[in-house]
């Protein structure tokens, strides 16, 4: 994925400006910070219909687009001699928000079946390097989302929800079952047929090519029957581009499936599209997690190549995240233009200590394990994100606050 922008380091002279719409509240939030206290220079005034905010201070001058459009235009009342930090709490426009209430369901999520053109080719997104060629996909299908945690034995909820619906279960399971994830039987992969979970696609291994298989010491190597022997330890191997090596997913030994990271690939869509990012795609999987379990609490541990989780130092550190906000509209004078994200509370945490909350049946800690680098993308995108925020609102206890951007097509 590409990285987040460099971490922000503003002279000592700047202004910097936060911004946040408070959707239930119809309110954007302003907290503005001066390189000294606020004095007879300093004016803050809101232009351009209630769209962008200017502040003023000594010979600076700073603007910031809001994330919505408020009622106030003109000058904001600035208290003079006291602080220097200045807050504002304004109403939106009335008809800013007409769509109504944020439902986190009905949000997009990165490349589903409908975003995708039928026969689309897959190629490496470092190297450009074709994976599975045009024509090779006849249909793409969306895994159910009761069902994104089986695709992969790595990334997975510790504790699912058995729900008892009151239709008939049987014609369901036949259902499920003839689309290939019945609650009975793994998920086997279908040649010219690309299943779509939150995170990956999977592929049957024969619409697949430029692929080299990881072994868990790291050495790259082509298929061979002796890897598709299911007796074996070895679960699950990773899987690189044969061109430029980066890691583009994992390989299935058990259902013999390829699974491709869709924060390593390029595909063709139906519209022009954002590429999603592992931290998005993270996101996708945290949000399911909410929707489904009702727990805003949960672990990312980081899984080596063979699928197993391990503590050494090669390995990221778990992270411990607790949603704070599934739908935050900010705008900030140090990463320009409206960014939509989910707010996050987060801290480092043991294997040990990560696995004891997994493990807990009276925890309300869901467990989610993800490929080690994408877990050291995520750590380092929250590090950037509260760099953003405003001193006072960067932890909480013994927790750091951050943002992880939402996917947007």
């Amino acid at each position: 994925m590409a990285p987040p922008p460099p971490k922000p380091s503003p002279s000592e002279n700047a202004i910097i400006i936060y911004a946040e719409l408070l959707t239930n509240l119809r309110q954007v939030t302003v907290k503005a910070v001066l390189p000294s206290v606020a004095d007879s220079s300093t004016e803050a005034k809101v232009v351009g219909g209630g769209k962008t905010l200017v502040v003023k201070h000594g010979e600076q001058v700073q603007e910031l687009q809001l994330p919505a459009r408020i009622t106030a235009d003109g000058p904001l009342p600035v208290s003079r001699g006291q602080s220097k930090d200045l807050t504002w709490r304004i109403p939106i426009a009335r008809d800013e928000l007409q769509g109504g209430h944020f439902v986190a369901e009905q949000q997009p999520l990165p490349w589903t079946a409908v975003d995708l053109v039928a026969g689309s080719h897959i190629s490496c997104r470092a190297c450009n390097t074709e994976i599975v060629a045009n024509g090779s996909i006849k249909e793409w299908k969306d895994l159910p989302s009761e069902g994104w945690a089986e695709m992969m034995e790595f990334w997975h909820c510790h504790k699912p929800v058995d729900h008892d619906h009151a239709h008939d279960h049987a014609a369901d399971e036949e259902h499920l079952t003839k689309r290939g994830y019945g609650a009975n039987s793994a998920i086997l992969s279908r040649p010219g047929t690309g299943f779509i979970d939150l995170m990956s696609f999977m592929l049957s291994g024969t619409d697949c090519k430029s692929l080299l298989y990881l072994s868990p010491l790291g050495e790259s190597f082509p298929l061979s029957r002796s890897v598709l022997n299911p007796e074996t330890n070895v679960k699950l191997l990773g899987l690189c581009c044969s061109q430029c090596r980066a890691e583009v997913g994992s390989f299935n030994v058990i259902t013999a499936s390829v699974n491709l990271f869709k924060w390593r690939v390029i595909c063709e869509t139906n519209k022009p599209s954002s590429q999603p990012s592992s931290s998005e795609c993270l996101v996708a999987a945290l949000t399911s997690t909410i929707s489904r379990s009702g727990s805003s609490k949960s672990v990312i541990i980081p899984a080596t190549q063979n699928g197993n989780t391990d503590d050494s130092e090669k390995v990221p550190m778990p992270l411990h995240l607790w949603v704070l906000n599934n739908h935050v509209v900010y705008s900030s004078s140090l990463h320009p233009g409206v960014k939509t994200a989910v707010k996050i509370l987060y801290k480092d945490t043991t294997l040990q200590e990560a696995n004891k909350m997994a493990d807990s049946l009276n925890g309300d800690v869901q467990d989610i394990v993800f490929p080690g680098p994408a877990v050291a993308d995520a750590r380092e995108a929250l590090i950037w994100s509260t760099s953003i925020l405003p001193h006072s609102e960067r932890s909480f206890q013994a927790w750091s606050v951050g943002l992880l951007r939402r996917w947007s097509p």
